[in-house]
C-alpha cells in the first residue's frame, strides 16, 4: 500500500496535543504514513527535531513564508486563531508542491485517532 500523507500545524500551546495525535496514528495506523508538521514556533520545531521520527516531516513558518511571502503580511493582519485557520490551506499546497505528493489529509492537531 502506498503512503499515507498527512499535514497538521500548531505551536507550543498545542505541543501536548500535537504528540497525541501523532501517537494515535502510531497506534491505530496500518499503513505507512509521513506526518507534516507546520512548527509555528521553535519549540514545536525542537522537540520534532530531536526525536528524528522517520514518520514526522517538519516544515518551518519561515519556510513557508519563503514560498509563500504573502504569509508573512497575513499573519500580521490577522488574529493567531484567524492566522492558523488561513495556514491550513497553505500547509496542504506546501506539502503538495515541495514534497510532490499526489494528495495529502489536513488533520487538526488536536484529533486522536483509535481503533
Amino acid at each position: 500500500m502506498s503512503e499515507l500523507i498527512f499535514v497538521t500545524l500548531y505551536n507550543e500551546t498545542y505541543l501536548t496535543r500535537g504528540i497525541l495525535l501523532f501517537e494515535s496514528l502510531m497506534r491505530v495506523c496500518q499503513n505507512p504514513f509521513k506526518m507534516y508538521i507546520l512548527a509555528l514556533d521553535d519549540t514545536v520545531h525542537n522537540y520534532w527535531d530531536k526525536r528524528e521520527e522517520k514518520n514526522i516531516g517538519i516544515i518551518s513558518l519561515e519556510d513557508m513564508i519563503k514560498i509563500y511571502p504573502q504569509v508573512e503580511r497575513l499573519q500580521k493582519e490577522r488574529s493567531q486563531t484567524e492566522f492558523c485557520w488561513t495556514l491550513s490551506a497553505f500547509s496542504i499546497q506546501y506539502v503538495l508542491k515541495q514534497y510532490r505528493h499526489s494528495m495529502c489529509i489536513y488533520i487538526d492537531a488536536d484529533m486522536e485517532f483509535f481503533f
